[in-house]
């Protein structure tokens, strides 16, 4: 299960976070959830939920909080793409991206609500592709 949409309102804005664009990402890796909040400072209103798979016991997803930092339309490797990327830790790769794609489009690996990845978090495609649409670069994204 997940948290009431008030509980993470509640939680978001005690915490006092910040972001310098008008959207605040909280991934919540015990319920395996990418929270997107619109607003400000203490002033946070959760405006969208997508399952993940975060990283899996033996590389997890680095905690704490971290910025948007950067963006690619995807990582193409010979067995299979994620796509589009969208950065929080440049030097370690470490990313929201989509689940994964086989070489020609299906699905090889859509599993959600689990810690599973090399420290990424997955989510599903049309997620993905909504959040690289609408969250600008350098939103505050906190991970926990």
């Amino acid at each position: 299960g997940d948290f009431s949409d008030e509980d993470k309102e509640t939680f978001v804005n005690a915490k006092g976070y910040e972001s310098p664009t008008e959207y605040l990402i909280w991934v919540n890796l015990e319920r395996q959830r990418v929270n997107l909040f619109k607003g400000t400072k203490g002033n946070w209103d959760l405006i969208r939920v997508s399952t993940c798979a975060s990283g899996a016991n033996t590389t997890p997803t680095p905690t704490g909080v971290m910025s948007y930092c950067g963006y690619s339309n995807g990582w193409f490797h010979g067995t299979y793409y994620v796509k589009p990327v969208m950065y929080l830790n440049l030097e370690r790769g470490i990313a929201l991206h989509s689940i994964l794609y086989n070489p020609n489009g299906t699905v090889q690996d859509g599993t959600q609500g689990r810690a599973v990845s090399h420290g990424c978090v997955r989510m599903p495609g049309d997620q993905i592709r909504w959040f690289a649409d609408n969250v600008p670069m350098y939103t505050t994204v906190v991970v926990f």
